[in-house]
């Protein structure tokens, strides 16, 4: 098993010093070009008015190198450049390590009407998305919230994102490449044919090029021959200055009409241009996952398709000198033949290329994914089955990897209700979210946090650990928790297969209401057959696992010990809790304020 920080240690140093070579050779042919390029422009100077064949041979020789110094310090930049960027992903991935998370952390994605993302802290700074992200595009960023925003994907998904991401995680460097590559902002474009009936008729310019070819074919067919005959050439000449003056005149004429179809044409070689890096580097790899062989077919495909926009767009560029643009045009109609070619292809193959936004979106979050799983070689990969709900063994917080986390044993059956008692900050919240987390974590395809894990791969999840009441909205704090129980339960019913986790609900009303609404809540849960994990500190409710058994309800609890100072164990268990600490803390803290306030007054 690789040692992730050690990987990205030994990585950092290999390209540091692959960094010091480059820039020391970036020196050396900045100088070499200067020499060469006053070199080339002495000599040939000076074999010019010498009249010197080998003076003039020396600048010509001179002259190609100083072309092919060039070219090669254009291509140490781009090394360079590329290792820095590989640098920088490597240090990104060491800040991790660290707590330090540097990518966009999926703020805009937080939705407090969601299931289960709020509450669960799937979105937002140092979130489990903020964690994960190392995507360079907005679709695969897009793609990665969705992952995380959806539970109870089926066994098929699960196991088959499980096997790309084991394939994946694997590919050390190549997960290093990817991350390296530039972000890619999103291009606007409209990815549908446009109308372009008003400016071209297309059946018309179709038949205008070909008749304009055969006659431009014919004509220096018929000037050849009389030229070879020896007879005149008046009429041949006269009839292809004709059809080029001609020319000329159709293509001035689209020259301004064409500006539509050549700023769709820019925009797509941008778009083009952007996705090339990712193109190349997943093309040039050997997969053996489905998923990752699909995801390879269909770039090649838009490889092809790009290729040929490419092409078109050189020829446009003839558009940048007046002399190749009048000699094209009036000879071949060379615009027009681009515009027709582009139509064509844009009708073929536009609507194709939308997709290839959704495919790198959908790999850039795999790689996301097998990154996070790379980076926790600990973690393990859960046994995903069709019944039941969870089971495992030392489950613990998937934000506390780095650190002494502690784990627990628990399994949550179909149709039980789980209670957890336990004094203030003895974990129940931590492991509410523990539980749901890794649920999260297993659904993507992703190792969770844990010994070993068990899930139903139907079953859905809902949430309520956050309400916030609305001043603006005239809701308090009570109306909004009730409204979210309300979602709850109309969820359920919509979605039998279902894990809800609550942590203290009622929390904004007076003690023996709550207590008597949460026991009459737990039980309409208990008669729908809710799967159900609450924490509370309502211990009244506890006296459900008594008076209807285990099979319907079945208690745990956190408990602690009250000393100086207290001390919490983080470990859940069996039964009802025992200990209170907020009047012992209260009182511990009266005490010392009180002695504070003495020691003052004797001084």
């Amino acid at each position: 098993m690789i040692d992730p920080k050690q990987y990205y240690k030994a990585q950092q140093l290999e390209h540091r010093n692959i960094l010091k070579v480059l820039q020391k050779k970036e020196f050396n042919l900045f100088i070499g070009r200067l020499f060469l390029g006053f070199s080339s422009l002495s000599l040939l100077i000076w074999g010019f008015y010498t009249k010197s064949i080998g003076l003039g041979l020396g600048g010509v020789i001179s002259l190609l190198l100083f072309i092919g110094c060039v070219y090669w310090y254009k291509s140490n930049l781009n090394k360079i450049k590329q290792c820095k960027q590989i640098l920088k992903a490597v240090n990104n991935e060491l800040l991790y390590f660290k707590g330090e998370f540097t990518a966009y952390n999926g703020k805009d994605y937080v939705s407090a009407q969601h299931p289960f993302t709020y509450n669960i802290d799937i979105f937002g700074e140092s979130s489990l998305f903020h964690r994960i992200n190392r995507t360079i595009t907005q679709s695969g960023s897009k793609q990665l919230a969705s992952f995380l925003s959806n539970v109870g994907c089926g066994k098929h998904d699960i196991l088959q994102r499980q096997a790309t991401l084991d394939e994946l995680e694997k590919q050390h460097d190549y997960l290093i490449h990817h991350k390296s590559i530039d972000e890619i902002e999103s291009k606007k474009i409209r990815f549908s044919a446009e109308n372009y009936s008003s400016i071209f008729n297309i059946r018309t310019l179709s038949f205008i090029m070909s008749l304009s070819l055969f006659i431009l074919i014919s004509c220096w067919g018929n000037l050849f021959t009389c030229l070879f005959l020896g007879k005149s050439l008046i009429l041949p000449i006269y009839i292809l200055a004709s059809i080029i003056f001609i020319n000329g005149i159709i293509s001035t004429f689209y020259f301004q009409k064409g500006n539509k179809i050549i700023l769709k044409l820019k925009q797509l070689i941008s778009l083009s241009e952007s996705y090339a890096p990712i193109i190349s580097l997943n093309t040039a790899i050997t997969f053996k996952s489905n998923t990752l062989k699909e995801i390879q077919s269909a770039l090649l495909l838009h490889k092809k398709n790009l290729k040929e926009l490419s092409t078109m767009n050189e020829f446009l560029g003839f558009r940048n000198n007046v002399i190749l643009w009048m000699v094209s045009n009036t000879l071949f109609l060379l615009d027009v033949f681009i515009f027709i070619k582009f139509i064509k292809w844009e009708k073929k193959n536009l609507s194709e290329l939308h997709d290839l936004e959704d495919t790198i979106g959908y790999l850039d979050a795999l790689i996301s994914l097998a990154t996070y799983n790379f980076n926790h070689p600990n973690a393990v990969t859960p046994q995903i089955v069709t019944s039941g709900c969870i089971s495992g063994k030392n489950i613990y917080h998937p934000f506390m990897t780095f650190k002494e986390a502690i784990g627990n044993d628990f399994t949550q059956e179909e149709s039980i209700i789980t209670i957890i008692t336990g004094a203030n900050m003895s974990g129940k919240s931590t492991f509410l979210r523990t539980i749901a987390l890794n649920i999260v974590l297993a659904n993507t395809g992703c190792k969770v946090c844990a010994e070993s894990f068990l899930l139903n791969a139907s079953i859905k999840l809902f949430t309520s650990m956050r309400t916030q009441d609305n001043i603006v909205a005239g809701k308090s704090y009570f109306n909004a928790e009730i409204d979210r129980l309300e979602s709850a339960i109309d969820y359920g019913m919509k979605h039998p297969s279902t894990l809800f986790i609550f942590d203290e609900v009622l929390k904004g009303t007076n003690s023996e209401d709550k207590l008597l609404g949460s026991i009459n809540l737990l039980k309409f849960f208990s008669q729908k057959q809710f799967m159900v994990i609450i924490a509370t500190h309502d211990l009244g409710v506890t006296h459900l696992e008594e008076e209807f058994g285990s099979d319907k309800y079945i208690n745990y609890c956190f408990e602690i010990e009250l000393t100086t100072p207290i001390l919490y164990s983080y470990t859940i268990n069996r039964g009802i809790c025992k200990n209170k600490n907020a009047s012992f803390i209260v009182n511990k803290m009266l005490e010392s304020k009180i002695k504070m306030n003495n020691d003052i007054e004797e001084k």
